[in-house]
């Protein structure tokens, strides 16, 4: 196999190789064979041949020998392909990295919101000094949307302590959010393939799936959303800190608090989410005539369904959010809390923020995922298609977008 010699810009025994047809002595690429450089201009001698030369010689040469060698185009596209390692990923592999990838890029996406929803759920009597004054100063900082002389809106004034402020906890959020995403979707594609192996329906399918992926993670994911709640309500300093202090003060269980409420919560909502978009998918293509629906109409309903789990499981979130930071009631006992303090609208605190988020959350990772999926493909089974990402994710007609949408939240 003939070497590249880096310091004369073409291969080596190029002299002694015979011309191939087409070519002549003319034409046989050398190092030293360049234009000539200006007599008196800059870079003369070797400045101007090193520059401007170098680069087209040792395009010559590699022509040249790919042309002349027999078997050297064979040779160098077997060691291109020796180095696509996205080649060796399966398809099942790939979609456990691309979901983790989206879902941890989506998480940051959407932190803000998340840390707003959990200071308005957060009980006032037992609230730190510093999220009482947080919510003093972001009512008394409003701000307004005026259409000419009349006001619009009128919105809490959420930034008033600057981006960071909102973006508290975010360690935590991402170092919990890689490992709890691949075992959801590691689980998630485990129990897919098994259950399709024994001739399930598809809905069925990915129900179970999904609901398995959200149990078995949650196992992960309590920990760190409890340390990720603390700090976002101000009632820990920061991630390390925090888990150090409540393993020494409450012990291991107290990283589970909140365990039950989330599972209450997650399996429920998946199965509302999903009978819900199928049932207004459905609808939807009979009403127009059509087999598959665009990626954005796909988008749209599942946003609205996803909005109504959001909102039917909300007290089970605020009471997952009370018990994480700080609470230690039994769930029954923080629905009644929240019924005698400010009646049965406490137990929907925060549900503005979350329905936002649950909206957020969809179409990044829906778009995120797609991304991350293509990327990840080998340029051998990389399509023409997956070169125009966007025409791709949003026009693309579907059957449904089941996994790339209904993740835990």
């Amino acid at each position: 196999m003939l070497d590249p010699d880096p310091e004369q810009g073409c291969i080596a025994p190029l002299a002694a190789l015979p011309l191939p047809a087409g070519f002549s002595a003319r034409q046989r690429p050398t190092a030293g064979r360049h234009r000539r450089p200006p007599r008196n201009g800059p870079g003369h001698r070797g400045d101007h041949l090193q520059a401007s030369g170098q680069p087209r010689a040792r395009r010559v040469a590699c022509s040249f020998v790919l042309a002349s060698v027999p078997g050297a185009a064979e040779v160098f596209t077997a060691g291109t392909a020796r180095h696509d390692w996205s080649s060796l990923l399966t398809d099942t592999v790939r979609h456990v990295l691309a979901g983790t990838a989206a879902r941890t890029c989506a998480q940051v996406c959407i932190h803000p919101i998340d840390t707003v929803k959990t200071r308005l759920q957060v009980n006032k009597a037992g609230a730190p000094e510093l999220l009482r004054s947080w919510r003093s100063g972001s009512k008394a900082q409003p701000l307004d949307v005026y259409l000419g002389p009349r006001r619009v809106a009128h919105f809490r004034n959420v930034l008033f302590k600057g981006p960071r402020d909102v973006y508290l906890g975010l360690t935590g959020a991402v170092l919990g959010t890689i490992p709890t995403a691949l075992l959801y979707f590691a689980t998630y594609e485990y129990c897919k393939e098994r259950l399709a192996a024994r001739g399930h329906v598809q809905a069925f399918t990915h129900v179970v799936s999904a609901s398995a992926g959200a149990v078995v993670s949650a196992f992960v994911r309590v920990p760190t959303d409890t340390l990720k709640h603390r700090v976002q309500a101000y009632v820990l300093p920061d991630v390390f800190r925090g888990a150090r202090s409540i393993v020494a003060n409450e012990g291991m269980g107290g990283l589970y608090s909140g365990l039950l409420p989330t599972l209450l919560r997650d399996v429920p909502e998946i199965a509302i989410q999903f009978t819900l978009y199928e049932n207004l998918r459905r609808l939807v293509e009979r009403r127009r005539g059509v087999a598959k629906l665009r990626t954005w109409e796909h988008l749209l309903l599942g946003g609205l369904s996803g909005a109504t789990a959001a909102s039917v499981t909300m007290p089970l979130d605020f009471a997952k959010t009370v018990l994480q930071t700080g609470g230690t009631q039994p769930i029954q006992q923080v629905f009644a809390n929240a019924v005698r303090d400010k009646g049965v609208g406490g137990l929907f605190a925060g549900m503005g923020p979350r329905v936002m988020q649950t909206a957020v959350m969809s179409a990044v990772f829906f778009t995120l995922f797609e991304f991350w999926k293509a990327q990840l493909k080998g340029p051998a089974a990389r399509a023409h298609d997956d070169r125009l990402m966007m025409p791709k994710i949003w026009l693309k007609r579907r059957d449904h977008v089941w996994k790339r949408q209904f993740v835990y939240q």
